[in-house]
This record gives structure tokens, C-alpha cells and sequence, in this order.
């Protein structure tokens, strides 16, 4: 237990770095929503997970935050699949 809430102690603050919301649409309810992008995949060492968070020294977990923005779980979808747009979808279902 204790490490589950280092890991969330620990994401709490560095959301609070990041601006405390989704940097796409502002949204900033609930914890649990709010997760880091790699903007660059392929750099990517490893997920920003709460696990990650408890066990990963700070300086690792500041150099892999370098790496990301900080998206809501609707936007972060959005980023990683664009093609299923519902406008997209709804257009393609027409033809």
C-alpha cells in the first residue's frame, strides 16, 4: 500500500508541475484522468504509470516527463487514434 500512494503523491505533484490539467482541453476532475503523451514514441523508456512513479528515481522520472505533455484520457485517445473520429466515422458511413 505504501507504495501505491508514493506513486500517487508523487503524480499529484508533478500534475501540479505540469499545470494541473490537460494542456489540449483544460480538463482537471480527476486524478486518475490525467496521464502523460509521449510526444516522441520511439523515445520512449518506459510508461509514467503510478507504479513508475513510486519506484523510478525523480531525476529518471523529470527526464521521461521531459519527453511528454500531460493529456486527459478523452484527448490522449483522440491523440493516438485520430482515425476513429466520430465525424471521421459518420462521413465514412455515408458513402
Amino acid at each position: 500500500m505504501r507504495q501505491q500512494e508514493r506513486g500517487l503523491a508523487r503524480k499529484r505533484e508533478l500534475v501540479a508541475l505540469a499545470g494541473g490539467c490537460c494542456t489540449r482541453c483544460g480538463y482537471r476532475r480527476n486524478l486518475a484522468a490525467l496521464t502523460w503523451h509521449h510526444c516522441a514514441p520511439g523515445e520512449k523508456r518506459f510508461h509514467l504509470d503510478v507504479r513508475s512513479l513510486s519506484n523510478r528515481s525523480i531525476a529518471e522520472i523529470r527526464a521521461e516527463l521531459a519527453k511528454c505533455i500531460l493529456l486527459c484520457a478523452n484527448c490522449h485517445a483522440e491523440e493516438h487514434f485520430p482515425e476513429l473520429a466520430m465525424v471521421q466515422i459518420e462521413w465514412q458511413s455515408r458513402s
